[in-house]
């Protein structure tokens, strides 16, 4: 990793304003992770958040002990330091040193320990016992105060981010409901529109005519126009005859008024007469269609050739 020297700055400023606000053993006295939070909370620009990701590694191995050791131990911490980093020893001893100088720690400072940090100031006070219970009473508060409230600091951050969390899942389910709604929405459209086109080409189906009702058989009089059928003589062999057809529904009343031999076709339809000219057939069609007597409609359909 290539340090660059406003990274350095921005550390510097950061592990500075830390100590300026929570005291120097308290930062010390934290798990490496809690420490890790109090940086990213303190951090306020983009430049600071980079500083933090660049020297994470340096924290996770000690930096604040490295920073914290005295001048006749220094050399020793360094170069431990340093073995456990892939950095060139030259550049890491002028990163902290440049860190030690923005930091400017106390002797104070550098004499607390994350464990015994009161042995040498107590040492002496051996022949004052009461002095020396108030010494440790002082330094306890002040460590517990500093603690507590970085502390507590700590776990409001941890909640902020929980419930950041928390609310970016709520809203990616918000989106993920939305669009699957706007794809249900589009399909349905898409069906309508589907629809919409094939109405033409699929009609919906007329009301089904009415039979008229047979008049008592002393009464009832047939069609007219189908007296021309009897004219027909019988088909012979290799002739072709042209159908005259009506709908399935007019059968009854073809058979009643017209033809009694009228029949239903291979094609559902109701076949009333054959006729040898296509002519003759489209004129008793023709003369069918305009009888008052009925509500069918009848039309010429495909030549039948018989054997």
């Amino acid at each position: 990793m290539d340090l660059k020297q406003s990274s350095i700055n921005d550390l510097a400023a950061l592990l500075k304003g830390l100590k300026q606000n929570y005291g120097w053993a308290t930062l010390r006295g934290m798990p490496v992770q809690d420490f890790r939070v109090l940086l990213d909370r303190a951090a306020r620009t983009e430049s600071e958040r980079n500083a933090i990701r660049e020297f994470d590694e340096w924290i996770g191995h000690g930096l604040l002990e490295v920073l914290s050791s005295r001048s006749s131990q220094r050399i020793k911490a360094i170069t431990d330091f340093t073995a456990s980093l892939d950095q060139p020893k030259d550049e890491v001893i002028a990163s902290i040193e440049k860190l030690d100088r923005a930091i400017a720690l106390t002797r104070a400072d550098r004499r607390l320990q994350r464990a015994g940090n009161t042995s040498s100031v107590l040492s002496k006070t051996q022949h004052h016992p009461a002095s020396r219970l108030i010494l440790v009473a002082g330094i306890a508060i002040l460590i517990m105060a500093g603690g507590f409230a970085v502390t507590v600091q700590i776990e409001q951050y941890r909640r902020e981010l929980a419930s950041q969390k928390k609310a970016s899942a709520s809203q990616k389910n918000e989106l993920e409901n939305l669009k699957r709604e706007l794809e249900k929405q589009k399909k349905t459209e898409a069906e309508k529109e589907q629809v919409e086109r094939l109405a033409p080409s699929n009609p919906a189906p007329l009301p089904r005519p009415k039979l008229p009702e047979a008049p008592p058989a002393q009464t009832a009089q047939p069609w007219p126009v189908c007296e021309l059928f009897s004219r027909e003589s019988p088909a012979q062999s290799r002739e072709v005859w042209w159908p005259v057809v009506g709908p399935t529904d007019s059968l009854d009343a073809v058979r009643r008024f017209c033809r009694q031999d009228a029949f239903r076709n291979r094609d559902g339809n109701v076949q009333v007469a054959s006729f040898r000219d296509r002519e003759m057939a489209a004129a008793f069609a023709d003369q069918l269609n305009s009888s008052r007597q009925h509500p069918y409609t009848f039309y010429v359909g495909d030549p039948t050739i018989y054997d």
